[in-house]
């Protein structure tokens, strides 16, 4: 059990997070603000900077960790029977609603546009 759970958390870090994180803002860039001013936007110049940039990023996916796992823990897990009956009678109407909503809007435009 234990190993498995060490698993996915490497899984998701490797995977999920450090792909976030670097799409997000990028390794060498930090957060924007005051390390931004600091000089810490630009590439590594030292052993400390670079140690530094490494950090910043290892943050970075702590503090996505957490928010992660936080939503995962408060959502409440439905069952399949739950799953299904959400989607037939409550997703299923709404959908038809909005295609129908979207279909008065742009006949509507095409109208004022003749």
């Amino acid at each position: 059990q234990g190993l498995r759970i060490l698993v996915i958390i490497v899984r998701v870090v490797d995977v999920g997070l450090g792909h976030a994180v670097t799409v997000a803002r990028g390794i060498e860039h930090g957060s924007r603000g005051v390390v931004h001013l600091r000089g810490l936007d630009q590439p590594a110049q030292t052993l400390l900077v670079g140690v530094l940039h490494i950090g910043i990023f290892l943050a970075k996916i702590l503090v996505l960790m957490v928010v992660f796992i936080w939503v995962r823990w408060m959502w409440p897990r439905f069952r399949y029977d739950q799953l299904m009956d959400l989607g037939w009678r409550r997703f299923i109407p709404l959908a038809l609603v909005n295609i129908f909503i979207t279909a008065v809007i742009l006949w509507l435009r095409a109208k004022s546009a003749n």
